[in-house]
């Protein structure tokens, strides 16, 4: 296995792959140093990773992490760091989809709970970039949620009705209004139902 690396040692090892050309440093004006593997670096040391046999856990932390951030980032959309949580969700595209890569291929239910809050900040980036790739990915891990009947699930599915207009696929887009509908009235939820009641009078 590998050994820990203790918080005062990071930042002297990113230097040294820095220094050695395996990890690039990059920073933007107002915004912390990031640090890169050179794409076929990261796939020799995610190769390693799973020969170890501890690739489940890693990527076990790896989606703890990015749910964490995306609870955050959730209530941070309808704030005054909106725009902030944005940029940041912008650099953070390729971790939410590793992260969401592991929520499709393991089948607890913990595991897919957090594929929907992924999912959920993955959703503000689809409408700024490709919608039909965002309204796939939504999909995708909809299906494999079927179980869990949240309020959080009922909104997901109120923006598929939504994406769907956007696609202009309204039949698809009735039938995601009404499964939300149905949802929020299975919770008890009445002022939830305004959501995909928008999107019917959007259609």
């Amino acid at each position: 296995g590998f050994s820990p690396v203790a918080p005062d040692e990071v930042l002297d090892l990113l230097t040294l792959l820095v220094n050695k050309s395996l990890v690039v440093s990059e920073k933007k004006q107002g915004i912390e140093t990031r640090y890169y593997y050179l794409e076929t670096i990261g796939q020799f040391a995610l190769d390693r990773l799973l020969d170890s046999g501890e690739g489940t856990a890693a990527r076990e932390r790896h989606l703890a992490y990015f749910r964490n951030l995306a609870e955050i980032g959730a209530k941070e959309l309808f704030g005054r760091g909106q725009l902030k949580w944005i940029a940041r969700l912008d650099r953070e595209l390729g971790n939410f989809h590793a992260a969401l890569d592991w929520v499709e291929e393991n089948d607890a239910e913990e595991t897919r709970l957090a594929g929907l809050y992924l999912i959920a900040a993955l959703a503000w980036a689809s409408q700024n970039g490709n919608v039909s790739e965002g309204y796939e990915h939504l999909l995708r891990i909809l299906s494999i949620t079927g179980n869990i009947r949240t309020a959080l699930r009922a909104s997901l599915l109120a923006l598929a009705g939504w994406l769907a207009i956007v696609l202009q696929l309204n039949n698809e887009s009735e039938l995601y209004a009404n499964q939300s509908i149905a949802l929020y009235d299975e919770l008890g939820d009445r002022l939830g139902r305004a959501w995909p009641i928008a999107v019917f009078a959007a259609q």
